[in-house]
């Protein structure tokens, strides 16, 4: 015990000493309370004791010494557990700030999950294989698609389809995600009553058509399909949750949903569905294997998307609730409708809808006419299951769909620098990601895949696939330019200007029969090209010429995209980027390879090459996109300090995909500092984009604010 009466001076060191230590507590405080009791402890300024809690009676045993030891040990979880907390709420307030690095913090969020994905799917591509023996188990439900696919868009009114929001309802959402989150919630709202009440319909109308008229019709073999995929519209609004927590920019908990469902939940249904449908059609002689596999496997395309919209349901109460609005998703379900924002939806996708629908009559006669002269169709386009897989993961980072509420968010306030600022970053972005992805794989990927067939891991049901295996390298191109051709359009609907696109597709719509037309003289008829062609190549080419014109259109009459402002961090940094990242894979290809490859065979014999392919797999995927391809971008002035900044939040909120995305922004950052390039090709006027996020973020405020006082 400390004495009660010391000298004047030894009670001020007393005094002080402990009023430091005090301050020093959180860190002091489980060794001072060794020596000292609980009265000695208290921090200057506590709370008075009347004002406490009674102390317990001297009867009570108190904290023994080996007690107050463990106080030591347990401090550090104390500690951990506040810096967590501390972590979490700067990741939080980054998500609900404006920006872009919302957007590619959602990207490179999900980019662990997208290649765990990726590598699921390598492997369970082989097993979806064997329980899909018939290559036309897959032509007939694209078959079903394309022929169910015009009548459920007529239905759908552009408002959306296949359970999902179409880009001008996420136009919507996103406009008054941050400045008024109670009317985006009515968009959603109407959304859901709207696709519910329109599905029984559509699943009604389809059932009676398919009993009375398909049946007697050459068309009657899809009759079942066609019933099973008719479910999908109802209730035709199960991805609901998802595109709503995209249209707030919630790239974290979309990723996350979207991984659980693409990897954990379809992969598994699908599986089990296969196994179901095949079980069931080889017992019953009347179904049959090749039906019982089909039927089931087009049921199994959104079973899944149930478990989607109830995890969705949770994550979009918990982030409604931070903006001050409780139990968001059940009062979604109680039809109540906004007769204005009703009106307004109509109006708006309505303009889309009748000049689609009108070109849509004739596209679909056209392609029945291409169904019926095209030979075993649906087994051309089921061998193309590998080449679309590897497409898929070629452009599985979808930046234009994000993108859509942040600028519309923008411009449709009146921020037109920071709508720019947005689109800029859009392709600045998506390149830098292509050479991210696509370098490697094209110098690389070769020889990993003679390294795998060479040990025969193709066998078994992948081998009635091989024959599209030639069409790898066009699909790829295909995919992987998707996105750039469809901009323009989703740009149009972001700034509230529908017509456009309606415009240049009728434009466009006599060369695309044209080319449809051509490409089936030139594949059936002369058998000059592969059956292949006719199912994308008229459609690649006629976009791309609606691409140009659209992109032209957006830069004389709606927003200018500053092409030149942004052509160094967007076009020349990335296209230098790509040749001296190449040029290292090669000079990596023919020396440190072979030397792997001796190594391993030494060790495990045949098998040594596939595991130098495996090292260098997880080399492309985690390590060269940081050490080999940052160092480039950087050294060739793709940074300037605003970007930075955003890519440095971006590896903040990036999530289990942290660790390799810090590591792109550090060594980015380092190397943008040796680089006399940096800073000298900004892509916006930065002041003014910081100006008006600051704007937004006020505005948003307001809202919120006159949201509670209701």
């Amino acid at each position: 015990m400390i004495p009660e009466k010391l000298p004047q001076s030894s009670n001020l060191l007393y005094n002080g000493a402990r009023g430091y230590l005090f301050k020093c507590r959180y860190i002091c405080t489980p060794i001072l309370s060794i020596f000292m009791t609980d009265e000695e402890i208290k921090p200057v300024g506590s709370i008075p004791e009347e004002k406490m809690e009674e102390t317990p009676s001297q009867g009570e045993k108190k904290s023994t010494f080996i007690d107050k030891i463990k106080n030591i040990f347990t401090f550090k979880k104390f500690r951990e557990k506040e810096s967590w907390k501390k972590k979490r709420k700067e990741v939080e307030k980054l998500w609900n700030e404006v920006g872009y690095h919302r957007i590619t913090g959602g990207v490179f969020y999900s980019y662990i999950l997208l290649i765990g994905g990726a590598i699921i799917g390598l492997v369970t591509v082989g097993i979806i294989a064997e329980f899909l023996p018939y290559p036309e188990i897959n032509g007939y439900k694209g078959l079903v698609g394309s022929l169910l696919g015009f009548w459920f868009g007529l239905l759908d009114l552009n408002l959306g389809g296949g359970g999902s929001l179409s880009d001008s309802m996420g136009r919507f959402i996103g406009q008054y995600a941050d400045t008024d989150p109670r009317r985006a919630m009515e968009y959603i709202r109407f959304y859901i009553w709207f696709q519910m009440l329109t599905g029984v319909a559509q699943v009604t109308v389809i059932s009676l058509v398919a009993f009375t008229y398909l049946v007697n019709t050459n068309f009657a073999y899809l009759v079942w399909f066609i019933l099973a995929q008719s479910l999908v519209q109802y209730p035709g609004m199960l991805m609901i949750m998802e595109d709503s927590l995209q249209a707030f920019q919630r790239g974290d908990k979309t990723a996350w949903l979207s991984w659980l469902q693409d990897t954990v939940f379809q992969v598994t249904i699908n599986i089990v569905f296969l196994v179901l449908g095949r079980w069931w059609g080889a017992s019953n002689e009347k179904i049959g294997e090749l039906m019982g596999i089909t039927i089931f496997y087009i049921l199994s395309q959104f079973i899944d998307d149930w478990i989607n919209l109830f995890i969705g349901a949770k994550m979009f109460n918990k982030m409604l609730q931070r903006k001050g609005i409780d139990k968001a998703f059940r009062s979604l379900l109680i039809p109540r409708f906004n007769k204005p924002i009703v009106i307004q939806c109509l109006k708006f996708v309505g303009k889309q809808w009748v000049g689609q629908q009108i070109l849509g009559v004739i596209g679909y006669l056209v392609n029945l006419y291409l169904i019926i002269r095209t030979p075993q169709l649906a087994s051309w386009s089921g061998l193309l299951l590998i080449p679309n897989f590897l497409g898929h993961l070629v452009s599985m980072v979808n930046w234009g769909s994000p993108t859509v509420p942040a600028v519309s968010e923008s411009f449709n306030n009146g921020k037109e620098e920071l709508a720019r600022y947005f689109i800029h970053d859009m392709f600045k972005y998506w390149l830098f990601v292509v050479i991210f992805m696509a370098v490697p794989l094209g110098v690389l990927a070769p020889k990993i895949l003679n390294s795998v067939i060479d040990t025969g891991l193709l066998e078994g049901g992948l081998e009635n696939y091989q024959a599209g295996l030639v069409m790898i390298p066009i699909i790829m191109l295909k995919d992987a330019t998707g996105q750039w051709r469809g901009w323009y359009s989703k740009i149009f609907v972001a700034c509230d200007k529908p017509v456009p696109p309606i415009v240049i597709n009728y434009i466009f719509t006599p060369s695309g029969y044209i080319l449809q037309f051509l490409f089936l003289w030139l594949c059936v008829d002369l058998y000059i090209l592969p059956i292949w062609f006719i199912l994308f190549m008229p459609a690649f080419i006629n976009d791309t010429m609606k691409a140009i014109v659209g992109y032209i259109w957006l830069q004389k009459k709606i927003i200018k995209i500053g092409y030149k402002k942004m052509a160094w961090q967007a076009f020349v940094a990335p296209a230098l980027t790509a040749i001296a990242y190449a040029l290292v894979l090669i000079g990596i290809q023919y020396t440190i390879w072979p030397l792997l490859d001796g190594l391993f065979i030494a060790i495990a014999g045949d098998i040594g090459p596939v595991i130098t392919s495996f090292i260098f797999l997880l080399c492309i995927l985690f390590l060269f996109p940081a050490v080999l391809m940052a160092p480039f971008y950087s050294l060739f002035g793709g940074w300037d300090d605003f970007t930075l900044e955003e890519l440095r939040k971006t590896a903040m909120i990036s999530g289990p995909s942290k660790g390799i995305t810090m590591l792109i922004y550090k060594i980015s950052a380092f190397f943008a500092r040796l680089s006399p390039l940096t800073n000298k090709f900004p892509i916006a006027d930065y002041k003014l984009v910081r100006q008006q996020i600051q704007e937004l973020i006020d505005e948003g405020k307001a809202n919120l604010l006159l949201g509670k006082k209701r």
